[in-house]
């Protein structure tokens, strides 16, 4: 079974590198320096993973999210 499907649609406070079992599992996909964003997708089932740094403070904080396809390829906005 898919390590993804363990995992929330929403992971926060939590970068990629956090989670070494899945990060064995997903391929860069994409990264917008400008955004602080990278793209991840899944090599056993193909989900994709958004890796994002939300400002909170006076610090940025990583957070996971699944994201379709359309919104890995920045045809779709993610909403926050």
């Amino acid at each position: 079974m898919c390590l993804c499907v363990e995992y929330p649609d929403r992971v926060p406070q939590t970068a990629m590198d956090e989670i070494p079992a899945l990060k064995a599992h997903v391929a860069q996909i994409r990264i917008d320096g400008m955004k602080w964003e990278t793209i991840f997708r899944c090599l056993d089932c193909g989900q994709y993973w958004l890796e994002r740094y939300v400002s909170h403070g006076q610090s940025d904080v990583p957070e996971l999210l699944k994201v379709s396809e359309a919104q890995a390829l920045g045809t779709t906005d993610v909403s926050t």
